[in-house]
């Protein structure tokens, strides 16, 4: 079964299977692996096929928009973890639509500072968001109930360093999701200050 050939029918299979896997905290490569019938093993990482990236990025749009949604409703009290990793809502202008969108994304605070990344779960390209994110002046972050204004930079390689450690020890998939994308992208590490 190809995933970008999905009847209907496999479709919800596919969703049923990852929900479940979500409540048993498995990792999103688990996840695709077991729905397109890939064979995963932990020394066994490689790059997602396009068919598992299409795949992956409509559950990452799906459950996106719904625990965004559960996020702003509760005031972060309720689905503001993901896979252990605690999740905020960035908000940002599109660039080229100038509609608001927003993004549940892991977080780290440092101080005042917010660190996340541009890793959309290990695929090949960078997310939509970052592009955004890069062309804002400024984006919004909520965190818990709690609602600011951030500018963002990237992290320096020497800043990388130090925060790779801490983003693993916080979300151990950023490890997967780095040896999968190496020699295809790197994955940006965000710093958001306070505006």
């Amino acid at each position: 079964m190809g995933i970008s050939v999905l009847e209907p029918v496999e479709l919800n299979q596919a969703a049923t299977v990852f929900l479940k896997a979500v409540r048993r905290d498995t990792d999103c490569a688990t996840i695709l692996a077991h729905i397109s019938g890939e064979k995963f093993m932990a020394g066994d990482i490689k790059p997602f096929t396009p068919g598992q990236e299409k795949f992956g990025g409509w559950i990452i749009g799906k459950v996106g928009r719904w625990q965004t949604a559960v996020y702003e409703l509760t005031g972060g009290r309720l689905w503001n973890t993901f896979l252990g990793g605690p999740v905020a809502i960035l908000t940002v202008t599109g660039r080229k639509t100038g509609r608001v969108r927003k993004i549940p994304l892991l977080y780290l605070k440092q101080g005042d500072d917010v660190v996340m990344t541009a890793s959309k779960g290990g695929m090949s390209k960078l997310p939509v968001w970052y592009h955004n994110v890069v062309a804002a002046d400024t984006v919004d972050i909520q965190v818990g109930a709690d609602k600011k204004t951030y500018r963002m930079r990237e992290a320096t390689p020497e800043e990388e360093i130090g925060l790779w450690p801490q983003l693993e020890a916080m979300y151990p998939d950023y490890k997967e999701y780095r040896a999968r994308t190496e020699g295809v992208r790197s994955i940006p590490i965000l710093i958001f200050s306070p505006a």
